[in-house]
């Protein structure tokens, strides 16, 4: 198994897709397998890229006892990238949101989920602070309160 490898073999496909499916929903499998080419210069595809071992990919939950810490956060990375390498795209839409509580407007700009795909499973860069047209507003209709967490100043 290599890291600069992006190659499953057909078995860690089919286990990808039936642990999508068990645990998202067969509406999260794309219609055929997603293949996807290297980026890599020199990249060896004789070999696999790194991935959880067996004919079916054991959830996280079910081997966390038998992990320590580091060994489970890392086994849930791979399992979660293998998974989402075979998910459909998310589907987001950028919006601008204004927000008026009678003494002064205020927008946010960002996007909205309208399908999860992939991210159900795995968001790149999750626990970086996102910002702009880079960050997730939750779903909203006009004429909906809310109710003010934080308010950050921020210059033009």
């Amino acid at each position: 198994m290599r890291t600069d490898s992006t190659f499953l073999s057909e078995q860690a496909i089919g286990a990808a897709r039936e642990g999508v499916k068990k645990d998202f929903g067969a509406e999260f499998l794309p219609s055929a397998a997603n293949e996807y080419k290297t980026k890599v210069k020199n990249a060896q595809e004789a070999h696999e890229s790194i991935r959880p071992a067996g004919e079916t990919f054991r959830h996280p939950k079910d081997i966390a006892a038998d992990l320590n810490p580091t060994e489970l956060k890392l086994y849930e990375l791979i399992w979660k990238r293998t998974l989402a390498s075979q998910m459909l795209s998310a589907k987001l839409k950028n919006t601008r949101v204004l927000l008026s509580n009678g003494i002064g407007i205020f927008a946010a700009s960002g996007r909205v989920v309208e399908f999860a795909g992939y991210m159900a499973v795995y968001m790149e860069g999750s626990d970086e602070e996102e910002s702009g047209e880079d960050r997730v507003l939750p779903q909203m209709k006009e004429g909906d309160v809310l109710s003010c967490v934080s308010l950050k100043p921020q210059g033009h």
